[in-house]
């Protein structure tokens, strides 16, 4: 029976040598995966970061077109405030708007339409002068007559004035307004 049981130490014992081993090279493998994980994930956002470069330098990708809308939509709204600033300038500049910060009543701007309107006439009776108009005392119809005569006409005619109605200023204003949003 000590044979026996001697004869099952040593299986016993090999097992335990061949266990030991196999523990061993599965250890071996463990660490071999794991180092070959690490690889793969070096690899990998190595490419990650290649490819987002390679959008950024070509302007392919999501984020890079999400950029490129964004700076075409500011681009937009620039040119539209820009736009909107020059027809306001251009109604200010025609008399269309009055300026807010201005102290000069409506009534005080026909007076002063009135002065130079004045100061044309003045203007023409000078020019009128210097043909000789004055000085002939000519009181015959001459091509002058004519010419100054019209001219006197134009100056005076109100169908060349420009006649702006207010609400048709107050829509586009609206319209600018709610573009700007």
């Amino acid at each position: 029976q000590i044979e026996d049981l001697e004869g099952q130490i040593q299986d016993l014992q090999s097992q335990q040598d061949q266990l030991v081993e196999q523990k061993d090279e599965l250890q071996k493998q463990i660490e071999q995966f794991r180092t070959k994980k690490e690889t793969m994930k070096a690899r990998h956002e190595a490419a990650k970061a290649s490819a987002r470069v390679n959008e950024a330098m070509t302007g392919a990708g999501d984020e890079m077109q999400d950029i490129n809308q964004a700076i075409e939509r500011a681009e937009e709204r620039t040119e539209d405030m820009e736009a909107r600033s020059q027809a306001m300038d251009e109604l200010r500049e025609d008399g269309v708007l009055e300026s807010q910060i201005s102290d000069e009543s409506s009534l005080e701007r026909e007076l002063e339409e009135v002065r130079q309107k004045g100061s044309v006439d003045a203007e023409l009776d000078t020019l009128k002068a210097e043909m000789g108009k004055a000085e002939d005392g000519d009181s015959g119809s001459s091509d002058a007559d004519v010419s100054e005569a019209e001219l006197e006409k134009e100056l005076t005619d109100e169908s060349t004035q420009v006649d702006v109605d207010e609400s048709e200023v107050e829509s586009e204003l609206d319209e600018l307004k709610e573009d700007e949003k």
